[in-house]
């Protein structure tokens, strides 16, 4: 796999893990007893809030060295790479 390819899977694993982390903190409360006993929700809240900042930011930088290249040169690029195939 090229070093693009290999980004762009980074890319994907964090905004993956980023969605992961949201979906559970929501459904945590939903799955939890009603038994009326609370829940420690603010650990959680914390736990997933700096995580998902994280891969939040972990997927902002990858996403700017992928996206850093100007159109133009992606397009030279592609046409290389067009022709070559």
């Amino acid at each position: 796999m090229s070093g693009y390819g290999r980004s762009l899977k980074e890319l994907e694993g964090a905004l993956g893990e980023a969605v992961n982390l949201s979906l559970l903190e929501n459904q945590v409360p939903r799955l939890a007893p009603q038994d009326g006993a609370p829940l420690p929700m603010s650990s959680l809240h914390r736990a997933v809030g700096s995580a998902s900042h994280g891969q939040r930011k972990r997927a902002l930088e990858i996403g700017a060295k992928i996206y850093a290249e100007r159109p133009s040169e992606f397009t030279r690029q592609l046409k290389r790479l067009w022709k070559a195939w």
